[in-house]
Formats: structure tokens, sequence, C-alpha cells
């Protein structure tokens, strides 16, 4: 599992843009919906921190 991170760089009114790592390496930007202070799944955006990235071989997603 390559481990994965997610850096805030600016928040707007209702934005946020941040910066993905991936093994410590820039991947790409990422623009989401803004923090709030309570979790409303499809609707806020994804939390801070760091996460396990892993390939799914799933042949039906």
């Amino acid at each position: 599992m390559e481990p994965i991170r997610i850096v805030r760089v600016a928040r707007g009114k209702n934005s946020t843009l941040s910066h993905l790592y991936i093994n410590g390496l820039f991947a790409c930007y990422l623009l989401e919906d803004s923090i709030r202070p309570a979790r409303v799944p499809g609707v806020t955006c994804i939390p801070e921190g760091e996460y396990g990235l892993s390939l799914n071989h799933n042949v039906g997603i």
C-alpha cells in the first residue's frame, strides 16, 4: 500500500484547494467543497491526513 497525503493549500467560502502527494511526491491538485464542522457524505471535503492507497482489481467497478 502506498501512503498518500492531502495537504490543504487554500480555503474559500465554497471551496478548498489541496495538493495530493503519493509516496512523498506531488501527484495532483484537488478542488473540493468547503470544510465544514460536521461531515456530510457526498457534500463535505475529504478530511486532511494520510491514507492508504491500493489498486482495486475488481472488474465490476
